[in-house]
């Protein structure tokens, strides 16, 4: 009986890791989707299209500037990829951005499309000043 605790409590957290990782913050919602994806076979890099979509749950408008987009896949690794915006996000709205990545892959013939963490750096400027806003999502490949 003593040792039936302990499996539980494993298998609870073995299931916990499995779920994708979505962090949000009570001002910002974001959702992203990879759009579309070229890879070239002789040298195993990809041009990644993702679609972000940013949701503006404060009381101003906040304009995003920028977003700085990176891996932390063990399949796939891309380089951290700036990308420079002019968008104004109006309270309450959400708005979309396009952007892409250059990804290595790696293994990729064990699985045909791997889910891809990716972890992105949110620079906005607000009315109180510049704020940072990093979040990971697991995007399906």
């Amino acid at each position: 009986m003593k040792i039936a605790a302990p499996i539980a409590l494993l298998l609870a957290l073995a299931g916990c890791a499995t779920r994708p990782v979505v962090n949000e913050t009570p001002d910002f919602k974001v959702d992203v989707k990879k759009a579309d994806s070229r890879m070239n076979r002789a040298t195993s890099v990809a041009d990644v299209d993702y679609r972000i979509w940013i949701q503006n749950k404060t009381e101003q408008p906040v304009k995003l500037e920028r977003i700085d987009v990176d891996s932390t896949s063990s399949d796939i690794f891309a380089h951290l990829a700036t990308r420079h915006f002019d968008k104004v996000i109006a309270p309450g709205k959400t708005e979309s951005v396009d952007c892409w990545v250059a990804a290595w892959v790696f293994q990729a013939d064990r699985r045909k499309h791997p889910p891809v963490s990716i972890r992105m750096t949110m620079f906005l400027d607000t009315p109180a000043g510049l704020r940072v806003e990093s979040f990971t999502r697991t995007v399906k490949a």
